[in-house]
């Protein structure tokens, strides 16, 4: 199992590390979080979400969505079936689980205000 942390680093700033710290990747966020620009060695995606709760999200390269998720299901790119995305709450606490029949990505913030959000 592979542990990333995405860690705020600045305003709308963010860094994707694995365990060791090595850095993966940065997350740029607009104005309440409503759209980003995600890059990683693959290059960099704008990403959206859409709807008033915002469970909606999608990326991808300008003039095409290359990921969709939209609960229940999900549409990930090179694959005909669509996974299972969840949006579980907790108190104070948000979490996101991914899941295909390859394996899964699970998210979730602390409690703590300012903590790092956790994927597995």
């Amino acid at each position: 199992m592979t542990t990333l942390t995405l860690r705020r680093t600045g305003r709308r700033w963010w860094t994707l590390t694995t365990a060791t710290g090595a850095p993966r990747g940065t997350l740029r966020t607009g104005r309440g979080l409503g759209c980003a620009e995600a890059t990683a060695a693959d290059g960099t995606w704008p990403a959206r979400a859409h709807g008033r709760r915002r469970l909606r999200v999608t990326a991808g390269p300008p003039g095409a969505v290359a990921l969709e998720l939209d609960p229940p299901l999900a549409r990930l790119p090179g694959r005909d079936v669509p996974a299972r995305w969840e949006t579980p709450r907790g108190f104070r606490r948000y979490g996101a689980l991914l899941t295909d029949t390859s394996g899964r990505v699970a998210a979730r913030t602390s409690p703590r205000p300012g903590a790092p959000v956790r994927s597995r």
